[in-house]
């Protein structure tokens, strides 16, 4: 498991729902479009020191798209 030394993975996804849910963005490669504009937006903040690292934060992220959709429509 990675360990995240400046950014949440929880508050990230919380963050791209929130964005996704804004933007109307229900689809799962909307979802990972988002997922990369956070994660840019983030990255020159953060202290994570390598690639590999946004690369895991980032399929961890993109992983959770059924969550998201689960959230949207229950049962669906």
């Amino acid at each position: 498991m990675v360990e995240y030394t400046a950014f949440n993975p929880e508050q990230l996804y919380n963050e791209v729902r929130a964005r996704a849910e804004a933007e109307g963005a229900y689809g799962e490669e909307a979802w990972d479009d988002l997922v990369e504009q956070v994660l840019e937006e983030k990255k020159p903040f953060g202290e994570l020191h390598d690639d590999e690292d946004w690369d895991l934060l980032r399929e961890e992220l993109q992983n959770r798209w059924d969550e998201f959709k689960d959230q949207i429509r229950p049962g669906v």
